[in-house]
């Protein structure tokens, strides 16, 4: 089943699976086992999108001379006026809020000493939200 998740939601999500990798000492249970998986098969490559999109970003609001060149500086980084800043900046909020599709992996052992975020991280992605 595929979900609907922001730009910012997957990159909160990101920080709970490797915070959760990181906090378990990479023991595998069926959870850190997806949640690799996870990061490998779908965070990365939306990750990429990502940096991808970013880079456009900055594109569209360089500096651009009047045969439509882009004016880069002595290190190679695009030159920007205070205009072209202020839109990229813009740009790159709207683009924290664009949707992403993730797929979801529901697992049956779902452990208990997941951290609060974990839960809310990881709830309707690896396992059904509950609902009372």
């Amino acid at each position: 089943m595929e979900i609907s998740k922001t730009y910012r939601q997957v990159i909160n999500i990101e920080e709970a699976c490797l915070g959760y990798i990181e906090r378990t000492d990479k023991k595998e249970t069926a959870l850190s086992l997806e949640v690799a998986r996870f990061i490998r098969k779908q965070i990365n490559p939306i990750k990429e999108e990502f940096q991808e999109e970013l880079y456009m970003n900055q594109v569209k609001c360089a500096y651009k001379d009047n045969k439509g060149v882009l004016a880069r500086d002595e290190k190679g980084g695009f030159q920007i006026t205070e205009e072209g800043e202020a839109k990229r900046i813009k740009l790159n909020k709207e683009l924290m809020e664009k949707e992403v599709g993730i797929h979801t992996r529901f697992i049956d052992d779902i452990p208990e000493d997941l951290t609060e975020d974990e839960v809310e991280a990881f709830e309707g992605i690896f396992w059904q939200v509950k609902t009372n």
